[in-house]
Formats: structure tokens, sequence, C-alpha cells
């Protein structure tokens, strides 16, 4: 294989202004046909090093030059995130090797002192990358026994003292929490004692569900009220991870002709920072408040110059993103006379609830 250094500076045709960008959609790698080169116009082989956007890669490449144009192979054109050619590939001591001339948003120049190949790529002909803030399900640690009183004491004196007060007392293992709470004193409607919420809760912060046994109240959505209950409730309980995103937001797309940093700011405030590689890349799950804000994407490449672009948004938290479900179920009695009463049940009942998020939309 005859390997020797360019003797011509040649720039290629294609320009960037006026080659055809792949959609952001085409990801598959495509080759297109190969060709085999066997006949006397064997194409020259060259070791060269690689300037991209004006960023030298590491190392040495294998070039070919062949009818007046710089083939490179397609294993390289993947390490360096472009995408896969759709122009015939060259069969070439067993590797397939593409024309830079085909690629779309390429210019390319050899630098013949330096034995450089110089390319200059727009961001569209890049891979298109995607982040998003981390988002990771916490495992509870090991529990252990423990017990714990709470208690809230009143006192005043209008002719006669009154004294009152409420009084929580339960005990937690791994198998759960079983908790009671009463009013106390001659504060209370009956002057004695008054019991208030007696339940046994478990939580699975794994599968975001909660059980609960006892007094409790029902899973409300905006058309409805809740009400409490004696019975049993099982259903989802998004707050047991309070870092997660339950509701659609906004995705943030850009572009960069070089690896730069990405900073995202909400309302002006910092809410999330990463590195991004050359091209087109997008930020989902986004952490904005809910209501309307303004949020500012911050561009800034490796020599500290930076782009900001900013917009308006609105999301709602009573929204489910797409894919995502929320459940409850319950059974059980009303409860009559809370607070009043310590025992008061009524009007059997059996509910439900389900919600699921079809589209972001």
């Amino acid at each position: 294989m005859p390997v020797g250094r360019a003797s011509t500076l040649l720039v290629l045709p294609c320009v960037v202004a006026s080659c055809g960008i792949a959609g952001a959609q085409d990801s598959a790698p495509t080759t297109g046909a190969i060709a085999t080169t066997a006949d006397a116009t064997a194409p020259t082989m060259m070791l060269a090093s690689v300037t991209l956007n004006g960023r030298l890669l590491p190392g040495d490449y294998l070039l070919a030059r062949h009818a007046g144009t710089f083939l490179v192979r397609v294993k390289d054109l993947a390490a360096w995130r472009m995408r896969p050619p759709t122009s015939t590939a060259m069969m070439i001591d067993g590797d397939a090797f593409v024309a830079l001339s085909g690629l779309g948003g390429v210019a390319a120049a050899f630098d013949e002192p330096n034995q450089a190949l110089l390319l200059t790529v727009s961001p569209e002909a890049f891979e298109a990358t995607s982040v998003a803030p981390a988002s990771t399900v916490a495992a509870p640690s090991d529990n252990m026994l423990a017990a714990f009183l709470n208690y809230d004491i009143s006192a005043e004196y209008a002719g006669k003292a009154r004294l009152g007060a409420f009084v929580e007392a339960g005990l937690s293992d791994d198998w759960g929490v079983v908790s009671n709470s009463m009013l106390l004193g001659n504060g209370t409607v009956y002057g004695r004692a008054t019991r208030l919420d007696s339940y046994y809760l478990r939580d699975d912060p794994i599968n975001l569900t909660r059980l609960v046994i006892g007094d409790g109240v029902t899973d409300a959505r905006d058309w409805t009220r809740q009400i409490r209950f004696g019975g049993v409730r099982f259903g989802t309980e998004f707050a047991l991870q309070p870092s997660l995103l339950t509701f659609p937001t906004p995705s943030l797309a850009g572009s960069a002709a070089v690896p730069s940093n990405v900073e995202l700011l909400v309302n002006g405030t910092q809410r999330f920072q990463t590195d991004v590689g050359q091209g087109p890349f997008s930020i989902n799950q986004v952490p904005l408040v809910t209501g309307a804000g303004q949020v500012t994407l911050v561009i800034r490449d490796p020599l500290g110059v930076e782009r900001r672009v900013t917009s308006s948004y609105y999301v709602s938290s009573h929204l489910l993103r797409a894919g995502l479900a929320s459940w409850s179920m319950e059974a059980g009695a009303e409860r009559r006379g809370y607070g009043l009463r310590s025992f008061g049940y009524d009007n059997p009942f059996l509910a439900g609830t389900y919600r699921r998020g079809l589209t972001d939309r």
C-alpha cells in the first residue's frame, strides 16, 4: 500500500452554505453502495493529522486520494460523531472509504507542509445528542425500630381554666409505621379524650406506592373533593421521590460547532449545567418552576465565547408527562364527626382513580 505526502493544496468544492444537511431524524448508519477498486488507478494512501473546526484531533488518520479528491474511512467519521454518509463507499484494503466532497455541510482543505487535513463542518452535519438532568430513584436506607411522640399543649383562662393537648404516638420499622393521634383535656368537646386518626402505613419508594390501613383521606382530583374515611387506600405516591418530575416540561434545543459547555438558567437562577459535543443537542426534562417564567440557554465554547438564547415558558403540575401513570384505590366508610367523635363511620363506598399522560402536549 503506497504511502506518500500530498503535493498540492486542495480545497474541496463542498462548502457549508451550499451542501445539503441530513435531517436530525436520519440517525441510522448508512453507507450506500460499496465499490471495490481493482483497476490501475488505485488511490494514493497517506497518514495525516486532522483538524476539525479548529480543534486538532488526537493521533493520525489514514486518508486516500483518488480522482482529485480526498477520502476518509467511514469508521473515522463515526468516531468524529459526523452523520453517516449517503454516498457510495469505496472499499480499499478491507476498509470502507467515502469522498469528503460527497458529504453535506463539510468544507475541507489539505495543508501540505504540515501534512494535515483541515475540516470545517457545520453543526447540522454532526449526530444530535440529547441530555437530561439526573433523575435517580433513591433506595430507602436500612431502618431500625423507632418510636415517636408529638404533642402540642394549650391552656387558657376565661373565668374557667381550660387545658387541652394534641398527642400523636407511633412505632416504625422495616414493616412500616403504626400511628395514633387524639385530643386530650377539658378543652375537648367531651371534656376527656377524642380519637383522631389511627392507621398503619407502608411506603415503597422504588415503585412509588403507599398503602394505608385505617383512617385516611381519599385521593382527589381537581373536579372532586377529598373525604375522610376508615378503610384501605393503596395507590401512587410521587412525594416519595421529590426529585421526580411528573409533569411535562419543554425540551430546549441548540447547536455547537465545537464541544462546548451548556448552562441552563431558569428565571436567572442556574438549574443545570453540562458539556455537549459538537453538533445539535437537546435538553429534556428541564427542572423548571411551575407556572410562567423565562429560561435562558448559555452556550460557551472552549475560548470563552458564549451565546445566550432566552425564551418564555409555562408548565402546569396538574398534568402528567407522557407514559407516566397515577392511580389510587379506596374502600371503606366515610368518617363522620371528625374531631368531635372518636368513632363515627357511615356510607360504605368503593372508589378508584386512574390517570395517564398520553402526550407531552
